[in-house]
């Protein structure tokens, strides 16, 4: 039992730990997200090497760009697909409503 505990621990304070560094270093994964790039000049050599060792960053290559790790990068299309589904279903809305507005001045007319 105290085995299970002990793993259920870790399982959570590693968790708690990642996603602490998920909320504080928000705005430069989000302009990794947005870029395809994480900007290197935002972060120090201590929080780039804990985002990579917590895999949240990964480095294709030896001497490549750090990238969001696809399961991140997963994590946070999935949290933004409903805000792009409402601006497109906006989108949509407003162009169905100039089509009416159009169709009518032209029955007017």
């Amino acid at each position: 039992m105290s085995e299970e505990h002990s793993l259920e621990s870790r399982l959570v304070a590693t968790g708690t730990e990642r996603l602490s560094l998920l909320g504080r270093y928000a705005d430069v994964l989000m302009q990794g997200y947005t870029r395809d790039e994480v900007p290197l000049e935002t972060l120090t050599e201590g929080a780039l090497r804990k985002l990579l060792a917590a895999r949240i960053l990964w480095r294709p290559d030896e001497h490549g760009a750090v990238k969001l790790t696809p399961k991140v990068r997963e994590l946070i299309a999935e949290m933004l697909a409903d805000e792009t589904r409402r601006h497109v279903n906006a989108d949509v809305g407003e162009t169905l409503e100039q089509i009416r507005n159009l169709v009518q001045s032209y029955r007017e007319a």
